[in-house]
C-alpha cells in the first residue's frame, strides 16, 4: 500500500484510486491564491511534516501530489520508503487534457478553470469577495445542503484561515471592492469547469456564478466583453498512475530514493 500527501483539491481522485490509502491532505490555497503569491516556506513545512507523518516502513511508498512547479517542494525527502512525486505543475494541470509545455503548464491563457476538487475546498476570487462583503451565509448553504445530499462531498473553502481573515476584515465600499476584485480577474475571459466523472448539480451553479461575477466587474469597470463558460472533459491517467501503477521513473512522476532530497531541476 501506498501513502499519499496530496493537494485537498484532489480529493474526489484519491479517494477513487486509493480508497484505502493513508492520507494526509495539504490546503490548496498555500499554493494558489488570487491575491497571495504562494507560501513556499509553509508549503515546505506542511508537506514535510506530512511526509514524515506517513513514513513508515509498513509502506510500499508515498506519492506526493502537490504544486511541483513552485519551490515548496526542494528537499523533501523520506527516511524509511521510496518517495514518488508527481511531475504535475498543480492540480488542475493533474486533470486538463492535453500534454503540458517546458514549463509544466497546460493551461490556456485567459482562462480560470474549476475541477470538482478545487470549488469543494479552494478559496477563490468569487468565495474570497463573498467574505470581504460578508455575504458568505448563502453559498455556504448552498454547498452544504449539497454535501447532505451527496456525502462524497468534502466541503472545506469555509474554513481556510485566509478565508477567515477576509470575513474579520474591516468593510470597505463595494465601489472600491470591485474595482479591486476586477484587477484581479479582469484578464478572465472564459471560465472552464474541468470534468472527471464527479460533477453535481452544485458545481455547475456555482461555475455560473463564477462566470456572471468576473462578467459584471468587466462590463461596469473594463471592457465589457463577454465571459464564456465551457466544461471539458477531464483525464484521470496521470493521477491513477501516480497512485497505483508500478513504481518507475516514468514521465508523470519522480522516484526518490529514501533519503534522497527533492530536486525539480534534476
Amino acid at each position: 500500500m501506498r501513502g499519499v500527501v496530496a493537494c485537498e483539491a484532489l480529493y474526489p481522485l484519491v479517494e477513487r484510486f486509493a480508497p484505502d490509502a493513508p492520507v494526509r491532505y495539504i490546503p490548496a490555497e498555500l499554493h494558489e491564491f488570487p491575491v497571495n503569491v504562494p507560501v513556499d516556506a509553509a508549503i515546505g513545512d506542511r508537506v514535510q511534516a506530512a511526509v514524515d507523518d506517513l513514513d513508515d516502513p509498513g509502506l510500499e511508498a508515498i506519492v506526493l501530489s502537490y504544486a511541483a512547479s513552485g519551490d515548496g517542494l526542494i528537499g523533501i525527502a523520506t527516511e524509511h520508503v521510496p518517495l514518488l512525486v508527481s511531475r504535475a505543475a498543480d492540480c488542475t494541470s493533474t486533470v486538463l487534457p492535453g500534454d503540458e509545455n517546458e514549463y509544466g503548464e497546460n493551461k490556456a491563457s485567459g482562462t480560470l478553470y474549476l475541477t470538482r476538487g478545487w470549488m469543494d475546498c479552494g478559496v477563490d476570487s468569487y468565495k474570497l469577495y463573498t467574505a470581504y462583503r460578508g455575504d458568505t451565509d448563502e453559498l455556504i448553504d448552498r454547498f452544504e445542503a449539497a454535501r447532505y445530499d451527496h456525502p462524497s462531498l468534502r466541503v472545506t473553502w469555509p474554513d481556510g484561515d485566509r478565508f477567515h481573515r477576509a470575513q474579520q476584515s474591516h468593510p470597505t465600499s463595494s465601489e472600491s471592492l470591485d474595482r479591486f476584485f476586477h484587477s484581479v480577474v479582469q484578464y478572465y475571459d472564459r471560465v472552464t469547469v474541468v470534468d472527471t466523472g464527479d460533477l453535481f448539480p452544485v458545481h455547475h451553479d456555482y461555475a455560473e456564478a463564477v462566470r456572471t461575477f468576473i462578467e459584471r466587474l468587466r462590463r461596469e469597470f473594463g471592457t465589457g466583453e463577454r465571459v464564456d463558460l465551457s466544461i471539458v472533459e477531464g483525464r484521470t491517467d496521470r493521477i491513477e498512475t501516480v497512485l497505483t501503477g508500478r513504481i518507475v521513473e516514468s514521465t508523470v512522476a519522480t522516484l526518490l530514493d529514501p533519503g534522497e532530497p527533492y530536486d525539480p531541476g534534476s
